[in-house]
């Protein structure tokens, strides 16, 4: 059995209709909620989507049909793009009839041009030449029937670029619009690829990901799923993207991205000139191909950012071919308040980084960005430093799980840094060189962490912690710092804290524990206003 709910609108309002199935999809008891209370009158009802069960390899799926809806237009209504001619064939040019659609839903009915409904995407793959654009509406929503790729062939939908340089949805000056369950990349990506993506990518992987040795046997043999055909991995293969967005938010107030998968894009979102209140959930992202996956701020001087929410993110680069320094989240001047929550960045080049041209004021372009406050971040095996902080307002990063940099360290504070930073209850190690580099900085708080088994690039060569000569104003309070697991003897560090010969001074080293590194503490700051004192010291 399953329960199942849709949102039913009239005009800007929405409520929640639900009912339960059974196997066979066939619904007998049904729940009323609504959110405005009972009184909401509806004047354009629409069933936004049904449900059948369906087998894929061996495993239930569910998969999204065509709704029928009672109204096809209108505000607060419901639009099918397949009705105004949208193939959804992966190569058929569907632009038009996608920007027809938008049209008649915002341009027929009792409000006017202010617009308001949704546009639903039935399974399929919608090629574009060129962006659909959102401008000045409120309160609609892009609905597809799920994001693929997935485990079952047109079981989701797709928008994808025709050529290497096309963007593919832009908010423009909105209010409350949303783009839920859809896949968004490149010509050259395909929808179904999850077919034959069931166990991990080898060593030696094609443009998708596909290892050609083992690839029957990772193929679904139930229905709805096959072989990719040749010619399209030929396909993927040559094609790649040299410039667009996948979704670029200008502007706008309050956009809601939720449960899509941005494959094979240039850059995957883009914020600015006063975008405010962007919320992304239940988002995936991989292989990006140009300098950031999401790019908030940076633009011409004045323009601003005002809060991008991420939370349940995950980004990974699978392809080869994509950019290997790429920066998964790049906060940049103007932007003045980010949000993460249970987010992963898997390889890459730099998992988050904090910068821009000058540092000046915050808040406005050029000025530095304001805050970067982080929960629950995790960070795996990027190609630099997992995060790095150039210049900012105040950066709060707690319960985060940062490992395994290939060449540099897990945190970088440059010397530019002159305001707070606080890194609390986190675990960073496995790095090939420092776990945490201080270099600038205001007030800067390092407690309760496990920091470990870092320098891995060579033994002895870099320390747990490494402040900077003249790094002053920091307090490193009940750390652990050194070898991670049980019974380890020793670790690769030089030393579990290290103070470079310089002019440090106001500081506070207190009450770390030091374990198995070559050297537990080296103190050169010079400065008279310091505390050192109360670390456990156990020599590796």
């Amino acid at each position: 059995r399953e329960r199942v709910c849709v949102r039913v609108w009239e005009s800007w309002r929405c409520a929640v209709l639900c009912w339960t199935t059974n196997n066979m999809g066939v619904a007998f008891t049904w729940t009323w909620t609504a959110p405005n209370g009972p009184s909401l009158a509806l004047m354009y009802l629409s069933i936004v989507a049904m449900v059948e069960v369906g087998e894929c390899g061996g495993q239930q799926q569910h998969r999204r049909r065509s709704p029928h809806p009672t109204s096809t237009h209108g505000a607060g209504g419901f639009v099918d793009v397949t009705q105004f001619g949208a193939v959804g064939d992966g190569t058929t040019d569907d632009i038009a009839a996608l920007e027809a659609a938008l049209h008649n839903l915002t341009t027929v009915g009792t409000t006017g041009a202010m617009g308001g409904g949704l546009v639903y995407f039935p399974p399929g793959r919608y090629a574009v030449s060129r962006p659909l654009v959102l401008t000045g509406l409120y309160g609609v929503e892009l609905l597809g029937a799920g994001a693929a790729p997935s485990f079952c062939v047109n079981s989701g939908s797709a928008l994808v670029a025709l050529t290497s340089n096309v963007s593919l949805v832009v908010f423009d000056q909105c209010t409350m619009c949303s783009l839920t369950r859809l896949a968004l990349g490149h010509h050259g990506a395909s929808c179904d690829f999850g077919c034959h993506r069931r166990m991990p990518p080898r060593s030696t992987v094609s443009s998708v990901g596909v290892h050609r040795t083992v690839q029957q046997h990772r193929f679904g043999s139930g229905r709805g799923c096959r072989a990719p055909d040749p010619t399209e991995e030929q396909q993927q293969q040559q094609t790649v993207p040299t410039a667009g967005v996948a979704v670029d938010v200008v502007g706008s107030f309050q956009v809601i991205i939720t449960e899509c998968w941005v494959h094979r894009a240039w850059i995957a979102f883009r914020l600015g000139h006063y975008a405010n209140t962007v919320t992304v959930l239940d988002t995936q992202f991989s292989d990006m191909f140009g300098p950031a996956a999401v790019l908030s701020g940076g633009l011409p001087a004045g323009n601003r950012v005002d809060l991008l929410m991420m939370s349940r993110i995950t980004m990974n680069q699978i392809d080869p071919l994509a950019n290997a320094t790429v920066v998964w989240i790049d906060i940049a001047a103007g932007t003045n308040t980010v949000r993460l929550d249970n987010v992963g960045l898997i390889n890459g080049g730099i998992g988050v980084r904090m910068d821009s041209p000058s540092d000046d004021p915050a808040g406005v372009s050029p000025g530095r960005p304001l805050f970067l406050l982080a929960n629950d971040l995790e960070i795996d095996f990027p190609l630099l430093n997992a995060i790095e902080l150039s210049r900012g307002e105040e950066v709060q990063l707690s319960n985060c799980y940062v490992q395994g940099s290939k060449l540099r360290n897990g945190i970088y504070v440059a010397a530019t840094w002159n305001s707070e930073i606080q890194i609390v209850n986190s675990r960073i190690f496995g790095h090939n060189q420092s776990g945490i580099v201080l270099g600038g900085g205001a007030h800067a708080l390092i407690s309760n962490n496990m920091i470990g088994d870092n320098s891995v690039g060579g033994v002895g060569q870099h320390s747990g912690v490494l402040v900077l000569a003249g790094a002053s104003d920091f307090i490193l309070s009940t750390n652990h710092i050194g070898a991670v697991f049980k019974g380890q003897a020793s670790s690769a560090q030089k030393a579990g804290v290290e103070i470079e010969a310089g002019v440090s001074d106001g500081y506070v080293v207190q009450g770390n524990t030091l374990t198995g590194n070559a050297a537990c503490l080296l103190d050169g700051g010079t400065g008279t206003h310091k505390v050192v004192s109360g670390n456990v010291c156990i020599p590796g």
